[in-house]
């Protein structure tokens, strides 16, 4: 049988800290409601166990005609992955500390406490009668809950570290900044919503989050809400539709790229929801010097695993690609595992590390579900192809450039506007052309040191291909 490639680490170019210190001393600890020590998970396996048995329960809640539809446990989780981002990632090592033993118990008590009450305002919005007009009570009882939220975070928001109802609740603990984002703040309220019994759908693009709802049921027309409006008169705005709020000259709002072209991924059930929160999770501890932590790497894998096995990411592109991202740094038996993938390849005598699998499922979920409108999960692999040529054969080199091509052809395929978030694809876009001109068509003198030259390669065939896929990248 043969074999293209088994992924490799990234370790061997990465750092990764494991801090020490006894997670009981740092002021997240203190600062937490109670201190029941029967409610606390002491090891990786202990957490896993509960998360494990609170996923397998989620598919029979999702299909409940009422209560929560399990949105508590997405809250639960939500609390419960924040504190450990915030534990394990600050840049000042004195306050970094080991994910184990995790006050559980005293993190439900935080959401039961000081969450909950934050839905009052949108528990007090009447529920509209059979035949009445749905949709405004629906906005004002999201509105309620956005305003409320971003009340209690004080309008602090950062883009590192935010995207949980801990960092909402205790980011400024050590961070002034720290508290939500419009992922976060959105995820909260589409959370606060379905407890309240009101259907409501966290809504992502590659860039953005936003509350869906259908007034009509099932087979209504899908509506829209803004929840993480921060701009001028932001307490009214909350609550409207896109339409409304967002004003783009070059394009229509609901087909731009912020949007997601009118194609955007719709967290259907609690459990596409708790993938979305584990997939944000955020182990960056300095991305500018590439370290990272290793506990939240293996936490944040192992959690995608049991979520993927009850099929919770089957539609989701960038959870497939955060489990793929997530194995490169820190792989297990299951991700260098050699599998069959027929569907990608034409010949049946080839097997692929299941690493590469997971990116091409998620370039092929974006193809089928969402018109091919996603860079994301093109950007991922050609990084993981870089990575392998980097250290291995250089046809993975040739990969990386054609995958960076695919990633281009997506954006060119937008019309851009200067608040449609279009500095964010120009820096992305930089990175790729960067990596094309360091790493694809250069390569380290080999006195060694930071010296490069242009690359020399080994087989003509590569070399071409590379050519072309670059002629069509620039």
């Amino acid at each position: 049988m043969a074999q293209l490639t088994v992924s490799r680490p990234y370790a061997e170019y990465f750092a990764y800290d494991h801090p020490k210190s006894d997670p009981a001393g740092s002021r997240h600890w203190q600062s937490l409601p109670g201190s029941d020590s029967s409610a606390l998970f002491r090891t990786r396996d202990e957490l896993l166990s509960s998360f494990a048995a609170d996923v397998a329960s989620l598919e029979s809640l999702a299909a409940a005609d009422g209560g929560d539809r399990g949105y508590t446990i997405v809250l639960k989780w939500s609390a419960i992955t924040g504190y450990i981002e915030t534990v394990t990632t600050n840049k000042d090592p004195s306050k970094r500390f080991r994910p184990f033993p995790l006050p559980a118990g005293s993190l439900d008590r935080l959401v039961v406490e000081e969450f909950m009450p934050l839905l009052d305002g949108a528990g007090r919005i009447p529920q509209p009668a059979e035949g009445d007009d749905a949709d405004g009570p629906h906005r004002d009882a999201v509105r309620s809950i956005a305003n409320a939220l971003w009340g209690r975070a004080r309008n602090r928001t950062s883009e590192n570290h935010s995207k949980s109802v801990y960092s909402l609740l205790r980011g400024e603990v050590e961070s002034p900044k720290m508290g939500i984002d419009c992922f976060s703040s959105t995820l909260l309220a589409v959370c606060g919503m379905n407890v309240l019994g009101r259907r409501s759908f966290l809504t992502l693009s590659e860039i953005h989050a936003y509350e869906s709802h259908r007034p009509g049921g099932a087979g209504g027309e899908r509506k829209t809400c803004e929840v993480s409006y921060v701009g001028a008169d932001a307490a009214a705005k909350r609550g409207m539709s896109i339409s409304e709020i967002r004003e783009f000259k070059a394009t229509d709002t609901d087909d731009s790229w912020m949007y997601m072209n009118g194609c955007p991924v719709i967290c259907e059930t609690a459990g596409e929801a708790l993938a979305a929160l584990v997939s944000a999770t955020n182990f960056d501890i300095d991305k500018n010097k590439d370290v990272y932590s290793e506990a939240l790497i293996e936490i944040k894998r192992d959690m995608l695993w049991v979520l993927f096995d009850a099929g919770f990411l089957k539609r989701i592109p960038y959870a497939l690609s955060e489990l793929a991202d997530c194995e490169g740094h820190m792989c297990t038996e299951r991700g260098t595992e050699l599998v069959e993938a027929p569907e990608y390849l034409s010949r049946t005598d080839v097997k692929v590390s299941m690493v590469e699998k997971l990116h091409w499922d998620s370039i092929s979920v974006s193809r089928k579900e969402y018109r091919d409108g996603q860079m994301v999960p093109y950007c991922y692999a050609g990084h993981h192809a870089l990575d392998l040529g980097r250290l291995g054969p250089e046809h993975h080199l040739v990969e990386a450039m054609r995958l960076y091509h695919e990633a281009a052809r997506v954006v060119a395929g937008y019309s851009y506007d200067v608040k449609d978030e279009g500095k964010y694809l120009v820096d992305q876009l930089k990175v790729l052309m960067d990596n094309v001109k360091t790493d694809i068509l250069m390569e380290q003198e080999e006195s060694g040191g930071d010296k490069k030259r242009s690359r020399r390669w080994s087989r003509r065939d590569c070399s071409v291909a590379t050519a072309t896929w670059h002629l069509g990248f620039l």
